[in-house]
């Protein structure tokens, strides 16, 4: 059994009808034997962008009008749970993650969100991270951890 982190973006793009991202998504759905992780982190970048999305409002708009927001809510956390339920276990963070984080962020240079996903790999010891985010590969790791931002790529793990 392999494990896999999986981006907020592989998500947020299958939502969109990325083919790339739903190519990657029902890998997840028809390889089960695999352990599929989201993080907290991930999950409310993932209700942000669809609340947007979904609302049609800037942040200051939804911000200043809840009842919108929890109208929105009600479409867009059933499309979540649908699919977090399903496939994936959510990691959680621990008091010694920050230090992971700022090792890799003056490491790697990478912004926190990306930053914080991979020490999360490290941390729980998740050695494949599946992302559309080009940031990844831009970089030499020196960790043994898989950056797979491709459907071909992630085929070899079947």
């Amino acid at each position: 059994m392999k494990k896999f982190m999986v981006d907020s973006n592989v998500i947020i793009e299958y939502m969109k009808d990325n083919p790339e991202a739903v190519n990657i998504v029902n890998f997840i759905k028809n390889n089960p034997n695999n352990e599929y992780y989201l993080t907290l982190d991930t999950i409310e970048e993932i209700l942000y962008v669809l609340v947007r999305h979904f609302s049609k409002k800037s942040y200051w708009d939804l911000k200043n009008n809840p009842e919108l927001v929890k109208d929105t809510y009600k479409v867009v956390i059933p499309l979540i749970e649908s699919i977090t339920r399903s496939f994936f276990k959510i990691t959680l963070q621990t008091e010694n993650t920050h230090e992971i984080l700022f090792s890799v962020c003056k490491k790697y240079g990478l912004l926190p969100k990306d930053a914080l996903l991979f020490a999360i790999c490290i941390e729980k010891d998740i050695n494949n991270l599946i992302t559309l985010d080009k940031d990844f590969t831009n970089i030499v790791l020196e960790e043994n951890i898989n950056i797979i931002s491709t459907y071909k790529e992630l085929e070899k793990y079947e």
